[in-house]
């Protein structure tokens, strides 16, 4: 959508972008233990032997601060392992609810009515599930699915974003990046009280896979850095990446203007585009990580909505 613009912008369906295929090979749930999902089980692997590496050199750096280190070394060892093993155990919570819940697939028999009218309801249907489908519900090729409130498709969880994991996949990455900064951290005050350079030469091994760690969650960081900030921004705004990215293509098709670097990997260099969903940053966040901020940090399923029916901003109909 665009400020200068009367109206919703009618955004192509994924019938339109991608070709039909055979109905039986429609796979209707995406799911753990089903044949699509081990199909994909590969990028999932890599995820988790990184993190299995990262935790045993943090382990031999934390063992080795609180046993031979003084009564301040020990006492920051200790704090940085609390530290440590609570976003870790937080980490793979989330991981595992991204990875295992489904996303959210879209009821047999839809109502034809909003429950009020200030939502919206618009029907569509979806010839490569021979399916009826709510707004914001997408097509997804990999999973051979529609999904409700599609994001995208994460190859590194092996599921789609939608409705249902949304909050588990932004905490997931969340919690990824403050692992890779307490890693960081920790790991470069142990090389400094632990005269790094005089004794390498004693502990070669140690101190290569301790700096092999440390660029693997510096490149991680920064990845991960800019594609938070974004998502964020996107749920503030109550915008979907699929519907950020459509609607990026379709104003820059009519104004004829292409699209910048800027414009095209980040979202808030963006502000022409208005969501008809926003209705408020509260409300927005609400829909997605619940009504009870205390709850915001946990990987629970405390959305609200039905991922059907969705409220519209009044100044938008």
């Amino acid at each position: 959508l665009s400020r200068d613009m009367s109206k919703v912008i009618p955004l192509p369906d994924e019938e339109q972008l991608m070709p039909n295929r055979d109905p039986e090979d429609h796979q209707p749930f995406c799911r753990p233990f089903s044949q699509v999902w081990f199909k994909g089980l590969g990028p999932t692997i890599i995820p988790l032997i990184l993190i299995a590496y990262s935790y045993g050199c943090f382990g031999v750096i934390s063992f080795r601060l609180i046993k031979h280190g003084d009564d301040e070394h020990k006492i920051i060892g200790w704090a940085s392992t609390i530290s440590y093993h609570i976003i870790f155990i937080l980490l793979m919570l989330c991981f595992f609810a991204a990875s295992l819940l489904d996303p959210g697939r879209p009821p047999k028999k839809l109502s034809q009515k909003a429950s009020s009218p200030m939502t919206s309801l618009s029907i569509k249907y979806c010839e490569m599930c021979k399916a009826s489908k709510p707004d914001r519900s997408h097509h997804c090729g990999r999973c051979q699915r529609c999904v409700l409130k599609m994001d995208h498709h994460c190859p590194w969880i092996n599921n789609c974003v939608g409705w249902r994991n949304m909050k588990a996949f932004v905490l997931l990455c969340t919690y990824v990046y403050l692992f890779c900064a307490n890693i960081l951290g920790f790991s470069i005050y142990y090389i400094i009280v632990s005269d790094f350079f005089q004794h390498y030469g004693q502990y070669v091994a140690t101190y290569t896979l301790i700096m092999i760690m440390d660029v693997l969650a510096i490149i991680i960081g920064l990845m991960l850095s800019l594609f938070i900030i974004n998502h964020y921004y996107l749920i503030g705004r109550n915008l979907t990446a699929i519907e950020y990215w459509r609607a990026r293509q379709q104003i820059a098709e009519t104004s004829g203007i292409p699209q910048g670097f800027r414009s095209r990997w980040c979202p808030m260099c963006t502000p022409v585009l208005e969501s008809p969903y926003d209705v408020g940053t509260f409300e927005n966040f609400s829909q997605v990580f619940g009504r009870n901020p205390l709850l915001w940090p946990f990987p629970l399923p405390s959305g609200n909505g039905d991922g059907v029916d969705w409220q519209v901003n009044p100044s938008m109909l």
